[in-house]
């Protein structure tokens, strides 16, 4: 009997050692999120880019990801509530008619002027290891050794009137400022998060005789898990239905070291928040060979917009994960603002980001 006490003993305290271990390996083990939302490990698990891995195993993943499902969710939840006790005056966020006022405000009718692109753009690698071409910057994340005279060609890609651009959020309940840090600055009220800015965006095309489609399907609420593969098969399903020339995923930038980041330009007097593209690539072994189509369209609205309103991107971010963007081949990720930002700086934003691909006509 004593020696089973003593084995049960040593047990207890190899299973408290292996604990403490597991807990000091968790609080090594994290990801310093210097772009796109607070953790790049929810885009990693998220997308279908993992659809084969196993990374679900590590158990801090799966941890931060309960956070934030649970925090969507008590978002998710505090609004339905909301949504049913209107009447008593709860929800002072959801007025339409200050909405439909404030519109005009983000609509633009002036007139463009075409802009001439270049034969040819300046392609350099500079000692931060960013590559200029033109007059845009590219962080190069994908591992891929980029060919500067392949880059230099200007993309050919016709722009006109009648143009299809479908619009779509994989992470919809991405918000900003207005929502604030204690709901995570997500929200399911489609008045205060990326949907909103959307469908400025959208509006806007529509007034410069742009065909577009803005979906609003939620692909991140009540399960932040699998958001990409849901954004996939509502793409794809549009897709069945009508081709769409370019696909634009708009996201809603963070800094995990600084929540209250607010990029920023100034524009004819206006605040607009910074935007900033993410072209996927196929460096994660998935099929997306026209990865660098992507890529140049990025570059010509990017060089455009810098002759137009100088400031208004941020460095283009090349991926080793493609993000759905194999489905088009005018196909990339739109991040508007960061968290800092507010929605009139990005509905701002998507008035001058029209205007230039009115110029590109």
């Amino acid at each position: 009997m004593r020696e089973v006490l003593l084995k049960l003993i040593v047990y207890f305290f190899i299973i408290l050692i292996m604990y403490a271990l597991l807990i000091i390996l968790s609080k090594l083990i994290r990801i310093d999120n210097s772009s796109f939302n607070l953790n790049i490990v929810e885009k990693m698990i998220c997308s279908n880019e993992f659809e084969n891995e196993n990374y679900l195993n590590i158990p801090i993943l799966i941890n931060e990801l309960a956070l934030e499902n649970k925090l969507i969710k008590k978002n998710y939840d505090a609004e339905v509530m909301v949504n049913k006790n209107d009447s008593q005056g709860l929800d002072i966020k959801n007025d339409s008619s200050q909405i439909t006022q404030e519109k005009e405000d983000y609509l633009s009718y002036d007139n463009i002027k075409p802009q001439n692109r270049p034969s040819k753009y300046e392609t350099q690698i500079l000692p931060s290891g960013k590559i200029q071409v033109g007059k845009a910057y590219i962080n190069n994340y994908s591992n891929i050794e980029l060919n500067l005279d392949e880059l230099s060609t200007v993309s050919n890609f016709k722009i006109k009137d009648g143009t299809s651009i479908l619009i779509y959020h994989t992470h919809t309940s991405e918000a900003y400022e207005e929502i604030g840090i204690n709901d995570n600055f997500r929200s399911t009220n489609d008045a205060y998060n990326v949907v909103a800015v959307g469908e400025t965006l959208k509006e806007n095309l529509l007034l410069k005789k742009f065909d577009v489609f803005h979906s609003t399907t939620k692909h991140d609420t009540p399960s932040y898990n699998g958001a990409y593969n849901a954004s996939l098969e509502t793409a794809q399903n549009i897709l069945k239905e009508k081709k769409y020339d370019i696909l634009i995923d708009l996201h809603r930038d963070a800094l995990s070291g600084n929540l209250h980041f607010r990029p920023t330009t100034q524009i004819n007097g206006e605040t607009a928040a910074k935007i900033m593209f993410v072209i996927g690539t196929n460096a994660s072994g998935l099929d997306h060979d026209g990865w660098m189509n992507n890529l140049k369209l990025a570059l010509l609205i990017q060089n455009t917009a810098e002759e137009m309103y100088p400031g208004l991107f941020r460095d283009i971010n090349l991926a080793k994960y493609r993000y759905n963007q194999h489905l088009s081949d005018g196909a990339f990720i739109l991040e508007v603002g960061s968290t800092g930002n507010t929605l009139s700086d990005t509905k701002t934003a998507m008035k001058y980001l029209a205007n230039v691909l009115e110029a590109l006509k």
